[in-house]
Parts: C-alpha cells; structure tokens; sequence
C-alpha cells in the first residue's frame, strides 16, 4: 500500500470511526482516540499505522481514497474541521 511505512508494533488503542478500502481490498481505519490511520488486510490482520509525515493529524474521523488519483483525504473532528489530502508519495 503506497500510504505505509514501517511503524513500531501493534496499535494501542482502537476506536474506528470510519472505512475506506484500497484496490487490493486493504481496509484503511481511521482510529480516532490513536490520532491515527490503520491498515489491515483482507483478512482484517493489522498491518501497519498510516505515516503521515508533517500532518500532526489530531482524532481523524472520516476518510475518502481517490482509487483514481491515488489520493487519501483525512478529516479531522478537531480545529474546526481540517481535511488533509495525501497522495501516493505521502506528500500533503
């Protein structure tokens, strides 16, 4: 998945509050309370938390994935609404 990077362990907390599948069927989480966006497999396996380098995301609650563009876009509950647009490269 081309928005992963390696991170340290199995998450910590897990509170989904919304999906979003890639072409491969990844299921991409966003966890809310974790301040973060998961990855899991098909079979629903933890894989790795979504680095966002830069983007200081704060309790994400909904997510979109442009299989078109290639682009994930993150909205966050907090600081009045921000959506953060990533692509492939991780670049805001």
């Amino acid at each position: 998945m081309e928005y992963c990077r390696s991170a340290a362990g199995i998450p910590q907390s897990f509170t989904p509050t919304h999906l979003a599948l890639d072409r491969r069927g990844n299921v991409l989480v966003a966890e809310f309370a974790g301040n973060a966006v998961q990855l899991y497999d098909t079979e629903l396996r933890y894989i790795d938390d979504v680095v966002l380098d830069g983007s200081d995301l704060q309790q994400p609650f909904r997510l979109c994935l442009d299989h078109a563009s290639g682009r994930l876009y993150i909205g966050e509950y907090s600081r009045g609404g921000r959506i953060l647009v990533f692509d492939k490269s991780n670049q805001q």
